[in-house]
């Protein structure tokens, strides 16, 4: 596998990991925000964009939860190219000088391909925790 569209792939599926992340978050103080209204045309658009909403975060939600997810999918298919390609996912990491978003790597080894701490990007905004 080449190094670039590996990168590229691993970055996308972080956006899609830690997008589905921050829109639960928006989604809650969303909430709050609306739910200070009284008047009934406001709570019934508040009931409109709260399904929408929701109803997106599950469809997000889809393609990175469950054990048949694309994602997750993805994630299986190519580390385990890169493995044939270079023994490890470390090794194919190390070979080419690349790093790992968080969400990511935290993904991937939930998927049972372990990302050495020294390939993870530093991110502020990650839910990814070393033990």
């Amino acid at each position: 596998m080449e190094p670039t569209l590996y990168k590229n792939i691993t970055d996308s599926i972080a956006i899609v990991i830690d997008g589905n992340n921050s829109m639960e978050e928006s989604l809650q103080n969303s909430s709050d925000d609306i739910s200070i209204a009284s008047l009934s045309d406001l709570a019934m658009v508040k009931n409109n964009v709260l399904g929408l909403l929701q109803n997106t975060k599950d469809k997000i939600a889809t393609l990175v939860d469950g054990t048949g997810s694309p994602i997750r999918s993805i994630i299986i298919n190519m580390q385990q190219a890169v493995i044939k390609q270079s023994g490890s996912v470390n090794s194919f990491l190390s070979e080419n000088n690349l790093m790992v978003k968080n969400s990511f790597a935290q993904l991937s080894s939930d998927l049972g391909y372990v990302v050495d701490s020294q390939y993870i990007e530093a991110d502020e905004d990650s839910n990814f925790i070393e033990i």
